[in-house]
């Protein structure tokens, strides 16, 4: 969870500043180099979210049966949408 919190998300920024101080390239070009705005967003968005609710979630699943953990996590993921 260190790794996203503290590698991901610079690394986006890393990418985008790289993709943008290359010179030679049209602005097309250049944006066909990066994952669109609304990807990183959602990634940013999802990232977050796993480090925020993943510690919670442990606590709740570890005492639930294996077998009732796929229904656990999808009633959750519907909750989010």
């Amino acid at each position: 969870m260190q790794w996203l919190e503290n590698d991901f998300f610079s690394y986006l920024s890393d990418w985008e500043k790289s993709v943008n101080e290359r010179s030679g390239f049209t602005k097309t070009a250049m944006n066909s180099m990066l994952l669109s705005r609304e990807t990183i967003l959602g990634l940013k968005m999802t990232s977050k979210c796993v480090l925020y609710t993943l510690p919670k979630m442990i606590c709740l699943v570890l005492p639930i049966q294996l077998n009732r953990l796929g229904s656990l996590f999808a009633t959750y993921l519907k909750c989010l949408v």
